[in-house]
């Protein structure tokens, strides 16, 4: 049965919104948390993105106190939450840098087509994967290829000896031999590219490894809350803790990239999301 999460009654199933709250139900009353506030279409924006990325009992309501519109999601999905709402954040600052740049007259014919193909646009916008898991991801489509394309020319040459009937007259039997043979040579070429970027990315793994320990070593040893927030803005430090959280990754991949040079974007962040619990939800 459906229930609302602000006020907490139960509803028949079917109902989608609360009638004295005017929100959205939930399936069950989960530990739940807010993870950012701001607008309503942008909430709601935020919310098909991350019901997208797999994320379940997302609900935006509104914060009579302050006005503004909260996001809530189940407390074990926080974290991913709160990454995803990152990739989100960078995007739509994007897009509107994007649009400021336009003329007027630019605008008026682009504004439809950027609407359009919102949705799109943040469904491609990758979560960065690491080393490790490229390389078992192409080891895992090495040994498919090479074992399919070893297989498939097994077959192919039992057939072009007879130990296979296939039935086929002389014509057919070559131009469909040669093409099948054709293909499976091809997957067995593929699968030798695939190990060969499985061992490079197994380097990568080592040294990437080897980098992440030392900069987690000196981020934890040389980082607490009182030396991040020491880089806020005065106008920042009375921010909710969800709002801060923002600042706070910013101040982290700046002190980190000044010690550390030429790290690569996508890790950094990764990195970041990572030990950010570490240095401020345990001293909290």
């Amino acid at each position: 049965m459906p229930w609302c999460p602000k006020c907490k009654n139960e509803y028949v199933e079917g109902t989608k919104e609360c009638a004295d709250c005017k929100i959205a139900l939930v399936e069950t009353l989960e530990e739940r948390t807010a993870v950012i506030f701001g607008e309503k279409e942008q909430m709601e924006k935020l919310k098909e993105f991350l019901e997208y990325n797999k994320l379940r009992a997302i609900t935006v309501q509104l914060n009579e106190e302050d006005n503004t519109y909260e996001l809530w999601v189940k407390e074990e999905d926080e974290k991913q939450a709160r990454k995803l709402a990152v990739v989100f954040m960078k995007e739509e600052a994007r897009r509107k840098a994007e649009k400021e740049t336009l003329d007027d007259e630019a605008k008026k014919g682009m504004n439809d087509i950027a609407e359009a193909m919102h949705v799109n646009s943040f469904r491609s916008t990758g979560v960065y994967q690491d080393s490790a898991s490229k390389a078992e991801d192409n080891k895992s489509s090495a040994y498919t290829l090479l074992f399919v394309g070893g297989v498939g020319l097994v077959v192919v040459a039992l057939c072009m000896f007879g130990v296979i009937d296939m039935n086929l007259n002389e014509t057919s039997k070559y131009m469909v031999y040669g093409v099948m043979g054709a293909l499976f040579v091809l997957f067995i070429v593929m699968g030798v590219v695939s190990m060969r970027s499985y061992k490079f990315f197994a380097q990568k793994a080592q040294t990437e490894d080897n980098l992440t320990g030392e900069i987690r070593k000196w981020c934890l040893a040389d980082l607490n809350v009182e030396k991040v927030d020491e880089h806020l803005l005065e106008e920042d430090k009375s921010l909710k803790e969800e709002m801060k959280y923002f600042k706070r990754v910013e101040i982290l991949k700046k002190l980190i990239s000044e010690k550390f040079l030429n790290l690569d974007e996508a890790y950094l962040e990764h990195f970041v999301d990572d030990i950010y619990p570490e240095i401020f939800e345990k001293e909290e």
